[in-house]
C-alpha cells in the first residue's frame, strides 16, 4: 500500500512539474493563473474525497464526536477554556514523547533530518539554479527527471524488503543518498561554481553586468548577472538532487513501515503527529539556511551544514541499525527487524 501511494504521489509530481514548468516559461502571466487554477481545483477534489471517506468510515467520526461532547460542557466557562489549551499543550508534547520513546524514535529523527536536506530539490536550491541561469523550463525538466528518480523507488520497494528485508531496504536507501550527498559537495567545488572557498576567497556576485546576457528556451539568466564561466557545477549538484531521489523514497517508504508495524494503533496518530512536528522544525531551519546565505556565493555554506545534517542522522540511523540487528540475530542479518 505505501508503494502504491507514493507511485501515485511520484506520477502526479511528473504531470504537476511538467505543465507548470512549461507553461511558466511559455508566457509567466498565463502559467500563473494556470497553476492558480489547478490548484484551486485539486482544493475542491480533495474536499470532496475527505467528505467521502469521512461518510465510508463511521469510525473516523466517532471518537472524535465523544470527545467534542465532553468538551463542550464546559467550554462557556473560563476554566474550560483554560482546560482546552492545556489540552492542546498537552497533546502537542505528548507526541514528541511518544515518538522519543518509542522502538522507532532513531529512524524518525532520521528521516526528519532529510527535511534540512537543501539538495534534495527545495524551493531554496530552484532559486540557486535561477541565480545560475537555468530557465524555469530547464528546472522543469530536472523536476521530472527527479519525479522518474523517486518513481522508480515503489516499483522497487517490494523487491528489495523480500530480498534484504525492512530493515536492510532502508540502510539500502540511506546509503544510496549518501553517496549522492557526497556527489553534491563535490559539485559545489568544481569548475564553474560561485562558491567564494571554490574561487579563491572571491564572491562571483560582485562580478555582474550591465551588458545584455544571451539567453534562449532553456538558459536565461537574472538581470544583471552574467552566463557562469562552466555548467558543470550546477549540472553536478542538480545530478545528485535527481539521483538522491530514489534513496530518499526508499528510506522514507521503510521508516513509514516501521511505524505502522511497531507502534501501537492506539498511539500512532499521536507519535506520527510528533514526527510531522519535528519534520516541520527541520524543514524551517532549512529555510533559515537558505536567508543566512542566501546569495550564490555564499549558498554553498548553507549546502554543506544541511548536508552535515543528513549524513550525521544517517549516520545515527546505520549505527542504530547495526546495533538492532546483532540484538535480534546475534549476527548482522539486516532481513531481521
Amino acid at each position: 500500500m505505501n508503494a502504491w501511494m507514493r507511485s501515485i504521489d511520484q506520477a502526479t509530481m511528473v504531470l504537476s512539474t511538467a505543465l507548470s514548468g512549461f507553461s511558466i516559461s511559455f508566457d509567466q502571466a498565463w502559467g500563473a493563473v494556470a497553476v492558480a487554477s489547478f490548484n484551486i481545483l485539486a482544493m475542491i477534489i480533495q474536499a470532496i474525497c475527505l467528505v467521502k471517506t469521512h461518510k465510508l468510515i463511521p469510525a473516523l467520526s466517532e471518537k472524535r464526536k465523544a470527545k467534542k461532547e465532553a468538551l463542550e460542557s464546559d467550554s462557556d466557562s473560563c476554566g474550560g477554556k483554560i482546560k482546552k489549551i492545556k489540552e492542546a499543550f498537552k497533546t502537542f508534547f505528548g507526541g514528541w514523547v511518544l515518538l522519543f520513546t518509542s522502538k522507532v524514535a532513531i529512524p524518525g529523527l532520521a528521516l526528519a533530518t532529510l527535511y534540512v536536506n537543501i539538495l534534495g530539490l527545495s524551493f531554496p536550491l530552484q532559486g540557486y539554479g535561477r541565480e545560475n541561469c537555468l530557465s524555469e523550463a530547464t528546472i522543469s525538466i530536472i523536476y521530472i527527471g527527479s519525479a522518474v528518480s523517486g518513481f522508480l523507488a515503489p516499483i522497487s520497494f517490494p523487491f528489495l524488503k523480500r530480498t534484504l528485508g525492512l530493515l536492510g531496504t532502508a540502510c539500502a536507501g540511506a546509503i544510496w543518498q549518501l553517496i549522492f550527498v557526497g556527489l553534491g559537495i563535490y559539485g559545489l567545488f568544481a569548475q564553474g561554481s560561485p562558491y567564494f572557498l571554490a574561487n579563491e576567497n572571491e564572491c562571483l556576485d560582485d562580478l555582474v553586468t550591465d551588458e545584455e546576457i544571451f539567453s534562449s528556451y532553456w538558459i536565461r539568466c537574472p538581470p544583471g548577472v552574467n552566463l557562469p564561466e562552466s555548467f558543470i557545477s550546477i549540472g553536478v549538484i542538480f545530478s545528485s538532487a535527481v539521483a538522491q531521489r530514489w534513496g530518499l523514497w526508499i528510506f522514507d517508504m521503510s521508516v513509514t513501515q516501521m511505524f505502522q508495524e511497531n507502534v501501537d494503533a492506539e498511539k500512532r496518530n499521536r507519535t506520527s503527529a510528533g514526527h510531522y512536528s519535528l519534520c516541520s522544525v527541520f524543514e524551517f531551519s532549512m529555510y533559515g539556511l537558505a536567508l543566512a546565505w542566501g546569495s550564490s556565493c555564499l549558498f554553498g555554506n548553507a549546502i554543506l551544514v544541511s548536508s552535515g545534517l543528513v549524513v550525521c542522522g544517517y549516520s545515527m540511523f546505520l549505527i542504530w541499525a547495526l546495533l538492532t540487528s546483532r540484538k535480534k540475530t546475534k549476527q548482522f542479518q539486516f532481513t531481521e527487524f
